[in-house]
């Protein structure tokens, strides 16, 4: 049977496109204002900052003193409050956009089955979807780290300036420079990269949960991904492959990949897997979806991608997909 059920001359791949189109929207557009609202507190954290510098300068400070100092104890009131006040919008921010992917996966489901009178999942299911964090998650687990990271820090930098016997502009430069930085900035990283897996997790759980109402009508689904230079090997490698409907996609951090039903009676979408795609592509996009040279080298020597992944267990995500360590695959071909 053709995929002919698309009006307006949409073909399959277009509505697909669409689709990853309004995902990353909505995706990007939380990751942007987490950002806005990051720059936004270092912005109120910047004049403390100065504030403190002069006052570790001053003759015969010590780190005892300047720990004991009221522009210290400002800093890391205004550290603690602002950085608060970020994990409790970050927090609202993906819970909104978790909601939003819900809706999405249903809206997605119901134009690729269309003519199709749904089933709907369980309420509370997709309640604890949108709702899945709480003490312990990871992403509450990572706002918990963000003061205590950067009052040490602070701390750090203090104690290594007073023993170097910096100036009041130098130790203001290394302070707003960890701020601003690698040190305390890692914590965005955290947050962004959390926030991604956990708005697209919402996603992917939801479309399971209805594929999972719906099995009468679907034979399984299959793994898409997202086809272009930034998508990872793991990921292609399932590009195209086949599941069934009662299986949970096991991805990994920042996955950008989804599934996508296949009907009953109906050919699949997908007929080219991510192995077939790759070997199309020029040089330039081969090497950029390899981490490695010696990576690439032994996949143009013959390694297929699925033989370089398995899955571990964790915690907090459940099966998750990783590369084999490349000196695993080279004493195997050498054995």
């Amino acid at each position: 049977m053709r995929l002919a059920w698309f009006r307006e001359q949409k073909t399959i791949y277009q509505v697909l496109d669409e689709h990853k189109r309004q995902i990353d929207a909505g995706v990007d557009g939380s990751l942007r204002e987490l950002e806005r609202q990051w720059k936004r507190i270092i912005r109120i954290i910047r004049p403390y900052a100065r504030f403190l510098a002069r006052e570790a300068s001053k003759r015969g400070a010590t780190i005892e003193t300047v720990v004991r100092s009221r522009r210290y104890q400002d800093l890391m009131l205004v550290i603690q409050t602002q950085l608060t006040a970020f994990s409790s919008i970050a927090y609202k921010q993906v819970v909104s956009a978790k909601s939003s992917m819900v809706g999405l996966s249903e809206s997605h489901l119901a134009q690729l089955i269309p003519g199709t009178s749904l089933a709907q999942p369980d309420i509370r299911a997709i309640r604890a979807i949108i709702g899945s964090f709480g003490d312990g998650s990871p992403l509450v687990d990572v706002f918990a780290r963000f003061t205590p990271r950067a009052v040490a820090t602070v701390r750090d930098i203090l104690a290594t300036a007073l023993a170097e016997g910096k100036n009041s502009r130098q130790i203001s430069k290394k302070i707003l420079e960890a701020i601003s930085g690698d040190d305390i900035a890692a914590t965005l990283y955290d947050a962004r990269r959390i926030a991604q897996t956990e708005i697209m997790r919402a996603y992917r759980e939801s479309s399971h949960a209805r594929y999972t109402e719906n099995a009468n009508a679907l034979e399984g689904w299959q793994w898409l991904s997202a086809l272009d230079r930034r998508t990872c090997p793991i990921c292609l490698g399932r590009h195209g492959s086949v599941h069934p409907v009662s299986e949970r996609m096991a991805t990994h951090p920042q996955c950008r990949c989804r599934q996508i039903p296949i009907v009953e009676g109906v050919e699949k979408i997908l007929k080219e897997t991510g192995e077939e795609w790759l070997r199309k592509q020029p040089a330039s996009v081969q090497r950029a979806v390899f981490p490695s040279p010696g990576r690439y080298k032994v996949w143009t020597e013959g390694t297929k991608l699925q033989e370089m992944i398995y899955e571990i267990d964790t915690p907090n995500w459940g099966k998750q997909p990783r590369l084999t360590p490349l000196r695993v695959i080279q004493s195997e071909k050498a054995a």
